[in-house]
């Protein structure tokens, strides 16, 4: 449970990254992305979280993981999508001038993106991250995610009071 609960901070953290870099090369312009104050997206995190948890069995089978971790992003990216265009009537991400998309949420370009992205964080970066540690490493992993999980929360009350 710990290596997943460090998994998702670390991968809540580094989705924003790449969303803030990514929107920062395709416009020259910072933005911060999200909905949160803080640097972390929790969608990244679940979703990586749930790859890493049910690929466990079928990690040499890189097919296997990259269908099932396709299939994951993309549930979560057309719920996140919904809920946060139906109850916060915010769109966070719009598809709708791509090939083959559903309701502007999701489409089949971005889900294979993100299937095989998932696939290389799951079997190539999942092992990095989750090296055998000493106890003051496992400490300062046990630290990082708790402060980044108290962050996110206080940040989530905080958005869900303001509303």
């Amino acid at each position: 449970m710990l290596e997943l609960t460090y998994l998702f901070c670390i991968y809540s953290v580094l989705g924003w990254v790449v969303e803030v870099v990514y929107f920062f090369i395709k416009t020259k312009k910072f933005h911060k992305r999200g909905i949160l104050r803080g640097a972390y997206c929790p969608l990244y995190g679940f979703s990586l979280a749930c790859c890493t948890a049910l690929t466990y069995d079928i990690i040499n089978n890189l097919f296997f993981t990259f269908l099932v971790c396709t299939l994951i992003c993309t549930a979560f990216e057309l719920v996140t999508g919904i809920v946060f265009d139906k109850l916060l009537k915010r769109k966070m991400w719009d598809y709708s001038g791509l090939k083959y998309n559903f309701g502007g949420y999701i489409c089949i370009s971005f889900a294979l993106i993100w299937g095989i992205t998932a696939a290389i964080c799951v079997k190539y970066l999942n092992p990095l991250l989750l090296m055998q540690t000493n106890a003051a490493e496992t400490v300062l992993k046990s630290i990082f995610s708790a402060v980044i999980i108290v962050l996110m929360l206080t940040d989530m009350f905080s958005f869900i009071k303001s509303k």
